[in-house]
């Protein structure tokens, strides 16, 4: 779903795919992570090249491995980061 000038997760394709263990969300415009329910495959997941300044919804992805944010110039990776997997 890269590249879709997105501006919100599409919740309801997402739990259309509970076995998916990679997103890729970059290039998009999203300006935050909000809940949209567990997922509990997704291992990877890229929310690169966005306008992200809140990451909350993280909480939906319990298994994951690999986050990637760089380029979102709003957000603050250290204390988002350290917010959601504290």
């Amino acid at each position: 779903m890269s590249g879709l000038g997105l501006t919100c997760i599409p919740a309801e394709l997402l739990q259309c795919l509970p076995n998916v263990e990679e997103v890729d969300l970059s290039k998009n415009k999203l300006t935050a992570i909000v809940q949209i329910g567990a997922l509990p495959q997704v291992k990877v997941i890229s929310f690169a090249n966005n306008q992200l300044s809140n990451v909350e919804g993280l909480s939906a992805f319990p298994n994951l491995e690999n986050l990637d944010v760089t380029n979102n110039p709003t957000l603050e990776v250290t204390t988002a980061i350290r917010t959601c997997f504290s």
